[in-house]
């Protein structure tokens, strides 16, 4: 169950010595109740965290315009995902109509014709 995540914690390190232990992984000797090192298991966790989450591929948003832009786009997909689309397809249709448009003021303009080819290709709806 040891793995490359992994950080062992040995708590009570104030009773009794556990330097013996080894293990193939990150380890903290602790003690909760006397509050000692519990700063450097923060700081695994945050590590760890840090390197399982980020990567070089990572969109860093550096303009304010399309931060906004984006959460704008998020927030007509969210409201396109709400919808039953059985009962409101066209309002549906039109959340990803906005959705598109917000991101389309960042990358240039979507091109609905392409979209709904895309669609009708490789969804067979419409026959």
């Amino acid at each position: 169950m040891i793995n490359k995540d992994t950080i062992v914690l040995l708590n009570k390190s104030d009773v009794q010595n556990k330097q013996n232990h080894k293990f193939e992984a990150d380890t903290v000797l602790a003690s909760v109740k006397e509050n000692k090192n519990i700063d450097i298991l923060i700081y695994k966790i945050k590590e760890k965290l840090s390197n399982k989450f980020t990567s070089n591929n990572t969109a860093l948003i550096t303009r304010e315009r399309h931060r906004l832009k984006l959460n704008e786009c998020l927030e007509e997909i969210d409201n396109f995902l709400k919808k039953d689309q059985n009962k409101d397809l066209e309002l549906a249709a039109e959340d990803l109509r906005m959705a598109t448009r917000h991101l389309g003021s960042i990358v240039g303009k979507v091109d609905v014709e392409e979209i709904l080819g895309s669609i009708f290709k490789d969804f067979c709806i419409g026959k």
